[in-house]
């Protein structure tokens, strides 16, 4: 959906904008070349040929790879403010698909149901 997508750009380019910055630091550290990676990767993804799933698991393996780097960092260099708003928008797409999953489960028992009372009748 490109409402995700667009939904995604400011806290990334808030999280690019503080990667870059923390790199001119740590020159050539591999948690923030990985992350400053990710992001670039996911603002070329293709708008309307993208699926919610897709966004939702890279956004994950970034979230993995900050991890890497707020282990280690002080509360100076953390992440943690710009990661936030993508820790949100992951968990409410993972609820959506839970409930999506719940309800085509729901819809296809009544099928079968009803094709079960069809061999009976």
């Amino acid at each position: 959906s490109p409402a995700i997508l667009l939904s995604l750009a400011a806290p990334l380019a808030a999280l690019l904008s503080r990667t870059r910055e923390l790199l001119l630091t740590y020159e050539a550290h591999p948690s923030l070349l990985a992350i400053e990676g990710l992001i670039v990767r996911i603002q070329q993804l293709r708008l309307l040929q993208t699926t919610p799933m897709a966004v939702v698991t890279i956004v994950e393996l970034l979230l993995g790879r900050a991890a890497v780097w707020e282990e280690a960092a002080c509360r100076d260099v953390s992440l943690a403010a710009q990661l936030r708003p993508l820790e949100k928008l992951v968990v409410s797409l993972r609820e959506r698909q839970l409930l999506e999953w719940k309800n085509l489960r729901q819809v296809r028992e009544r099928h079968w149901e009803r094709q079960g009372s069809k061999q009976w009748l």
